[in-house]
């Protein structure tokens, strides 16, 4: 039953605290005028290690948390979705073990939720030469980061899932 699975819950609880970390990553980073969009890090465990009802669940719900705040955060929520349905689309055509096709994954799904989130967010300012330096340096630190942070994540994901034990990772393989 999709109420009682306790895999919905353990992922928004990390995700919240990916949340966190991001947002504290990004309050060190104001006086170098850098601001990490690592938005698929909500999206890449749940596209790849649940299932499509609960993953679509966490994807929305995701897109809601982290951008309640905004005026247009609808806009991120269609974002979330339609970037989960393309990765869920394509999901069984990548090998959740080969650590390059989950960066190359992450990045284009990241990459993806930068521009539609990040274009409706400076609508107006697409003319400016210092808005397109700005959001070329931001991707590339973000997609950077990514690189970086993504492996390690999921890997801790899959643990803090084994410890309330929930294999996710054997019940992937066994469909």
């Amino acid at each position: 039953m999709l109420i009682r699975d306790g895999r919905i819950f353990l992922t928004f609880l990390s995700n919240a605290l990916i949340f966190f970390a991001i947002y504290q990553a990004n309050d060190w980073l104001t006086p170098w005028q850098v601001n990490l969009k690592l938005d698929f890090l909500y999206l890449v465990f749940g596209c790849l290690y649940l299932r499509i009802r609960s993953s679509l669940i966490v994807a929305l719900g995701s897109g809601a948390f982290v951008y309640a705040g905004l005026p247009s955060w609808t806009i991120a929520v269609v974002s979330f979705g339609a970037v989960y349905l393309l990765v869920i689309y394509f999901r069984d055509h990548f090998h959740r073990d080969n650590p390059l096709q989950v960066l190359i994954l992450a990045s284009v799904g990241n990459l993806l939720l930068f521009i539609l989130i990040g274009l409706d967010a400076t609508y107006g300012q697409w003319g400016s030469f210092l808005w397109w330096q700005r959001m070329l340096v931001d991707l590339a630190f973000s997609e950077i980061t990514l690189w970086i942070v993504t492996l390690p994540l999921i890997h801790w994901q899959r643990h803090c899932f084994l410890y309330f034990g929930i294999n996710v990772a054997a019940e992937m393989q066994s469909r």
